[in-house]
């Protein structure tokens, strides 16, 4: 998992990588949590992810997360963009 801050932005972009044999144990979706957490104290409010749409676990993983997202497609790529937001919120 990583995110890659714009510059002076309050946006990033995220990528994730889980193994196929690590796949179905939840482990993408908990260590997106920790990382929006860190994001989130670092002052990025949303992340943004290109994914090829059959890529349906990606796309799961962020719908999975129950934050506001945005998608549009282009070219069989969806662009989803995902506000973050904090429990103290």
């Amino acid at each position: 998992m990583r995110y890659n801050r714009e510059p002076g932005s309050e946006k990033a972009e995220y990528a994730a990588l889980v193994e196929d044999l690590w796949h179905d144990y939840g482990i993408g979706i908990a260590l997106t949590r920790e990382l929006i957490e860190v994001a989130w104290g670092k002052g990025i409010r949303s992340f943004y992810a290109m994914v090829m749409g059959k890529n349906t676990r990606m796309l799961r993983l962020l719908r999975h997360l129950n934050l506001p997202e945005k998608e549009r497609k282009e070219y069989g790529i969806k662009s989803v963009e995902v506000k973050l937001s904090s429990e103290e919120e």
